[in-house]
């Protein structure tokens, strides 16, 4: 469980990244685009307690992440 608040931190620097956040019906609540050379601080102290996934995107890089908030 979280509190909403995590940075996001690339490796591969040589391609812009992005971060959605859907909630578990598949609504997006969050996008954002960053330079992978940036950190991305996301503050989701403001999301509703429950489930969330993170897809974390760059270059071919793609993650899918489960967050929960409490």
């Amino acid at each position: 469980p979280s509190d909403g608040n995590f940075t996001i931190e690339m490796y591969d620097k040589s391609a812009p990244a992005s971060l959605q956040i859907v909630n578990v019906t598949g609504e997006l609540i969050y996008e954002a685009t960053f330079s992978a050379a940036e950190k991305l601080q996301f503050q989701g102290n403001k999301l509703a307690s429950g489930m969330y996934f993170l897809k974390v995107k760059s270059g071919n890089f793609q993650e899918l992440k489960k967050l929960v908030i409490h």
